[in-house]
């Protein structure tokens, strides 16, 4: 392959990347299928769960450090970091809802994906740097 070829094969897988990208952002993630419903959000409680009213929801597939109870000043740091980002993003956005997905309650919260502007916050916390996708076990936030 020359020169040539290679630039225009690297343009192109380039090009595929960022249309990727877009597209996994502007879409709602996880909750195709599942029924979503308008959400007033009342509170942000941390990087992975808002309150709306008596309801709280917890996000589906993120894992966000912990505001309370961290395990150290490093993850204490990082879960201000993640719930002023979470803040960002629900309180710009001009139409919020929230996808319950059926799963079992978490410590009184309901599982549930939220989109602001039809966009997966849970996502865009992840792919931002905020947060992780849950793996199902609690992970340290505390290695440098």
């Amino acid at each position: 392959m020359n020169g040539t070829a290679r630039a225009i094969l690297g343009a192109t897988v380039g090009l595929l990347a960022v249309g990727l990208l877009t597209c996994l952002l502007s879409r709602p993630g996880h909750s195709e299928g599942l029924k979503c419903l308008p959400l007033a959000i009342t509170h942000i409680r941390d990087g992975d769960t808002v309150e709306a009213g008596e309801l709280v929801i917890r996000l589906a597939g993120v894992d966000a450090p912990e505001t309370w109870r961290p395990a150290c000043e490093r993850e204490r740091m990082l879960g201000k970091l993640a719930t002023g980002n979470l803040a960002l993003l629900v309180k710009s956005a001009e139409v919020l809802e929230y996808c319950p997905t059926g799963e079992p309650p978490s410590w009184g919260r309901t599982i549930a994906h939220v989109l602001a502007d039809g966009r997966n916050v849970g996502d865009q916390l992840i792919v931002d740097g905020y947060a992780r996708r849950w793996t199902g076990r609690k992970e340290s936030w505390c290695d440098d």
